[in-house]
Order: C-alpha cells, then sequence, then structure tokens
C-alpha cells in the first residue's frame, strides 16, 4: 500500500510539478478550497498558483465549483490520473520507438560546421523583412509560436503577410506554447487573426514551455527573441542546422493536442476565468 511519499513519487512521474502535487494532496486532504484557502494550505503565494491551476484544470485533475458567491476548486475523479498515466504511456512509446530514427537523423548533423550564413535584424522593419523572407517558404513553415507578431509589426502588416500566407499555398504547422496562451489571454479584447491554412498544436507546460520563437523554413531557421518589449531576430540558412531543428520540431508536433481556432478562443476564456 502506498504511503503519502510513494503518492508524492507517482504524481512527479507523472509529470506533476511540485506544486501541482502539494495542490492536489491538499484537495485530496482538505477538500475543496478556494485559492486563498489552497495558498495558507500549500504555503505557496495565490500569483504563483493560477498558472498551475490552469495547467491541472486543463489535464483534467482539478475542477471548478461555485457555491453561492464562492469558486472553489477540487480534485476530479480518480478516471483523470488514469487518463493522464495512460497518455504518459502512449507519449514514452512514441519516444522510445523513434528514438533510433531520431538518433540516427542528430549524428547526421555535423555540429561543428558553422551556418553558411547568418544575418540579424532588429526593429518594427528589420521583424517586417524577416516575415517577408518566410514567404520564401515552399511547402510549408514551421513554428514554435511564443506570442503574436503583430504586436511589433502592426496589425494592419501582419494581416497583409497571413493573406499572402494563405495566397501561396504555405501551410504553417503553428505550435503553441503556454506562454503563447498566457501572453494573448491578458491581452483585453484581443482578437486573434486566423488564416486559412494555420494548423494549431498546444503544448502543455509539463512537456515543454518555450520564451523564444522559432520559424523553420526550406533550409532557414529563425530565432525571435523578446527583450524589453523589442524583438531582434536571428536568420540561419544552413541545411544540417535546419534539418536537426525540423526534427525537434517534428517530435513536439506529433505530441502535441491538436486545436481548432474555436478551442483556442475557449482555452483563452478559460484561463481568463480561472485567472
Amino acid at each position: 500500500m502506498m504511503n503519502e511519499k510513494s503518492v508524492k513519487n507517482y504524481l512527479r512521474k507523472l509529470g506533476l510539478s511540485l506544486v501541482e502535487i502539494n495542490v492536489y494532496l491538499s484537495l485530496l486532504e482538505k477538500g475543496d478550497q478556494t485559492i486563498l484557502e489552497l495558498s495558507r494550505t500549500t504555503r505557496i503565494e495565490r500569483t504563483r498558483l493560477y498558472r498551475d491551476i490552469y495547467g491541472m484544470i486543463s489535464k483534467g485533475l482539478v475542477i471548478e465549483k461555485i457555491l453561492g458567491n464562492r469558486k472553489l476548486l477540487g480534485i476530479s475523479e480518480i478516471d483523470s490520473l488514469e487518463r493522464l498515466a495512460h497518455k504518459k504511456v502512449e507519449d514514452l512509446s512514441y519516444v522510445s520507438e523513434n528514438l533510433n530514427p531520431f538518433i540516427k537523423a542528430v549524428e547526421e548533423v555535423k555540429l561543428s560546421s558553422l551556418p553558411s550564413k547568418v544575418r540579424s535584424y532588429s526593429g518594427r522593419e528589420g521583424i517586417k523583412q524577416v516575415l517577408w523572407n518566410e514567404l520564401k517558404a515552399v511547402g510549408e513553415l514551421r513554428t514554435f509560436s511564443y506570442r503574436f507578431l503583430d504586436e511589433i509589426v502592426g496589425k494592419k502588416f501582419f494581416r497583409s503577410w497571413t493573406k499572402e500566407l494563405d495566397y501561396r499555398g504555405i501551410e504553417v504547422k503553428d505550435l503553441r506554447s503556454f506562454q503563447f496562451l498566457k501572453s494573448e489571454a491578458e491581452v483585453k479584447g484581443r482578437n486573434i487573426m486566423p488564416f486559412k491554412n494555420d494548423n494549431i498544436r498546444y503544448l502543455t507546460p509539463d512537456v515543454i514551455d518555450f520564451e523564444i520563437e522559432m520559424d523553420i523554413y526550406n533550409d532557414t531557421v529563425v530565432i525571435f527573441n523578446w527583450h524589453k518589449g523589442d524583438v531582434y531576430a536571428v536568420e540561419i540558412e544552413d541545411s544540417k542546422f535546419a534539418f536537426m531543428q525540423r526534427s525537434f520540431f517534428d517530435m513536439y508536433w506529433n505530441i502535441a493536442k491538436p486545436v481548432s481556432v474555436s478551442g483556442w478562443l475557449e482555452m483563452m476564456e478559460e484561463y481568463r476565468r480561472v485567472s
């Protein structure tokens, strides 16, 4: 029979963070609680709790309950843990089955070789140039999305860029993180601009949570970095480096959850509600 230490270890193996484990055990032992009560029983600041609780709700581990004018949090039925365990087994099975092809792909890349071309860009006009360069993509554009770039280049330019993507038939594989969801949901009145060839998938923070954007197309990798409200970009044109980054991207793409535009809007509303 499992003791508390064993339960914590099992939850950790399922991918729960230390905060998530403490929240789960507190709700299990003490029953439904408000955010304030959870903050007291777990001794974790409320601002720190919000992100983890949203993640637990999205995993189905925690549910919200309305009692009068109080919003309570409680643990879901035990089958939510079973589903999480089965998902973990499926993910590990995929990683195991594709380990050798992945190793082979990485080994084919000579990390010691320097990229053939490296270009840097900054400022509004520089980022616009990077996006126009991406219209050279043949077939598809892969992106680890961190934020919408319209906050830098402006909505009008961004809209014309997405229209051009559609016109040229460039399929976008749009892999979004929790940080992307958070940045979108926290902008009041945010109106996302979907486009026809944008295929969205979402990576939960327990898998990976990135704070830069990386776009991959043809033999080019572009890295965008946000710094104090500004963005600079580095464009690396090198076939071996691009091949390796595509391999990383495709591994995460196969793990990520497909999300429709309406589904993404619902996730944003859910984040706003629990925050």
